[in-house]
């Protein structure tokens, strides 16, 4: 019945599988903190269904990702693939952390990431890769706990781009 109204006005239905085509991704963020720093995001890539792939470039410039005793400079990419079962980013790059250490005097800490990948399906996030932790390489794997929150801290900020 439907059928026959549609015809009625001139339509005609075309029954076609799921065609999807992917789209192009151009995205820009700018944060700013209250400090003075900022963090500029550039993500650029393809997004489909069921998956996605990404580019991301952020620069952190005296950013403050909490208080203003502690500020990160420095610039990392992510490359990022999803689809309907995995996410897998692989970072690269170096930050260098500045702020009070454990004894109140100041302290800089600098990290680099040499294909740092971050695979996330099934029971959480699995790592692989080399994190450099002031001149000294570290297997991802065995990252120290502290290195692996602050980093977790810090690489959050993709979430906006």
């Amino acid at each position: 019945m439907f059928k026959k109204m549609l015809s009625a006005f001139g339509f005609s239905l075309l029954v076609a599988g799921p065609a999807a085509a992917a789209l192009d991704l151009q995205k820009s963020v700018l944060l700013s903190d209250a400090f003075g720093g900022s963090l500029a995001i550039e993500t650029s890539g393809t997004v489909d269904i069921p998956g996605a792939e990404t580019t991301g470039v952020a620069v952190f410039t005296a950013f403050h990702p909490g208080t203003e005793a502690r500020s990160v400079d420095g610039e990392v990419t992510r490359n990022r693939q999803r689809n309907a079962e995995e996410v897998v980013s692989v970072y690269n790059g170096e930050l260098t952390f500045s702020g009070p250490g454990d004894d109140g005097t100041g302290q800089i800490v600098t990290i680099a990431f040499d294909n740092l990948q971050v695979t996330r399906a099934g029971n959480g996030p699995e790592f692989s890769g080399t994190v450099i932790l002031n001149g000294e390489v570290i297997d991802a794997t065995e990252m120290p706990e502290r290195v692996a929150r602050i980093l977790g801290a810090v690489l959050r900020f993709f979430h906006y781009a």
